[in-house]
């Protein structure tokens, strides 16, 4: 084996396993992201039956509000997670609330600055009607 397919080999190698290492990670922060999502929108959705009792649209916003904020702070316990002020967005549905959350995972990064980001996002539908 000659030297120049030896070194070919070991870059190619390098190149994949690192593809593979953070695709692995991005998967593991979708998963974490898509988890905590859930389990609020699991709490929210047992909390909220006593907003849509109450059938005022004040009381709903509140509830949206809450979800927001619950979000929000379990989101900064967990420094793994990336998400901002700006990617939660909760907004009002006839039968609850739609939770949408984005956020990117740096692919390429350097010191502080990222190169190369793969936005990832969670969806999910709060439903709190009876």
């Amino acid at each position: 084996m000659r030297y120049r397919t030896l070194t070919a080999w070991t870059i190619v190698t390098i190149l994949l396993g690192t593809l593979a290492y953070t695709a692995a990670f991005a998967t593991a922060n979708y998963l974490e992201t898509s988890q905590l999502v859930n389990r609020i929108a699991a709490d929210a959705a047992a909390k909220g039956k006593a907003a849509a009792d109450a059938q005022l649209p004040e009381a709903r916003q509140q509830f949206a509000n809450d979800v927001r904020a619950t979000l929000l702070l379990a989101a900064s316990s967990r420094p793994g997670t990336g998400l901002t002020r700006d990617g939660v967005a909760v907004s009002q549905t006839p039968d609850g609330v739609r939770v949408t959350v984005q956020w990117t995972y740096p692919l390429v990064a350097y010191g502080e600055r990222t190169f190369v980001a793969l936005p990832l996002s969670v969806d999910r539908s709060i439903s709190i009607t009876r």
